[in-house]
């Protein structure tokens, strides 16, 4: 029997890395045009989120998608979309090169509800038993 650290330590190290990404100065990030950084930046948001909200619900579900109970699904948009206002919002108020973005925060909520889509059309076919 896997350890309850087995199915929580996905979910915290994305958090980690989501945290890491959203507080690192853009200075970094200037080798491309203004254009094509935006397209890039949603897209990246949609991808990380709908990740986070999977990981967020697999360790929900300790691996059993078939328990999965309607609460634990709310949980786990809730959390990762709550992240996502939460970032932004640190963004703003404790980092000067970075700044409030309410696309980012559209972008996060269509990540979150991607990654429950995933999660569901992983829990329907054979693929979970690989995961």
């Amino acid at each position: 029997m896997k350890s309850t650290f087995f199915y929580i330590s996905p979910t915290v190290v994305w958090t980690i890395i989501i945290v890491y990404l959203s507080t690192m100065p853009t200075s970094s990030l200037t080798d491309y045009s203004l254009i094509h950084m935006l397209a890039i930046d949603k897209i990246a948001h949609v991808v990380i989120y709908a990740i986070y909200s999977l990981l967020i619900l697999y360790s929900v579900s300790r691996g059993r998608p078939s328990s999965i109970s309607a609460n634990q699904w709310i949980f786990a948009w809730l959390w990762s979309v709550t992240i996502g206002i939460l970032m932004e919002i640190i963004q703003s108020k404790f980092f000067p090169e970075r700044h409030f973005d309410f696309l980012d925060i559209i972008a996060n909520i269509i990540g979150s509800t991607a990654g429950l889509s995933i999660f569901k059309f992983f829990k329907q076919s054979s693929i979970w038993k690989y995961l």
